[in-house]
């Protein structure tokens, strides 16, 4: 008797395991990534006015913020704009020569947090050099500040990492939590069987 009633509860356990793991192990996978960056990671740029940020996903406003410093670790960036998969910032003008650094944090649209960083270079404008031919090398710098994929520095954040642990610490609770179940049903059918055989 006890073996019949055991067998289901044991067959419903294996039914339900892979369709829990597999309703929460999807979004703790697929987080949004970015795709490219304006301007792109690593290039010089003439007089750099806003820095713009694509993802793969929707982006969600709360909790997502860009930092961009310049040469002398000063915030330049401003008025942050979500748009859709697009997040981006204005820079304070003028603009100094020299490296920028990018410091990035998003909310994707299924919660996640993902952060990253990168880095360009502001060149001079082109009227204050004092040559052509160093203005000829602003120009052609200028000209490829095109955007390009720049996944530099991309990690998902403590949150993120976390998500498949907690999943899997559910699933065996869940499963021990059942085990006992039957355990307790085995004992309680043990002590009755005596009194029902007095009967």
């Amino acid at each position: 008797m006890t073996h019949r009633r055991a067998r289901p509860l044991a067959l419903l356990v294996l039914l339900l395991l892979p369709l829990l793991w597999g309703s929460y192990a999807a979004p703790a996978f697929a987080h949004d990534r970015l795709v490219s960056t304006t301007p792109a990671s690593g290039v010089s740029v003439t007089s750099p006015t806003s820095v713009q940020l694509r993802f793969a996903e929707k982006v969600v406003s709360t909790g997502t913020r860009i930092e961009v410093k310049d040469p002398r670790d000063k915030v330049v960036s401003s008025d942050l704009r979500v748009t859709g998969d697009v997040v981006s910032v204005r820079l304070a003008q003028p603009t100094t020569a020299g490296t920028y650094r990018v410091v990035w944090r998003i909310t994707s649209d299924d919660g996640h947090p993902v952060s990253g960083g990168f880095s360009f270079r502001a060149a001079p404008a082109a009227g204050a050099t004092a040559t052509a031919t160093s203005s000829t090398t602003t120009s052609s710098a200028g000209a490829s500040s095109s955007s390009s994929p720049v996944p530099t520095q991309q990690v998902p954040t403590n949150a993120t990492n976390n998500a498949p642990w907690l999943i899997i610490g559910a699933v065996v609770i869940a499963v021990l939590a059942i085990a006992g179940g039957v355990v307790v049903s085995r004992r309680r059918l043990k002590d009755d069987e005596p009194s029902n055989g007095a009967t």
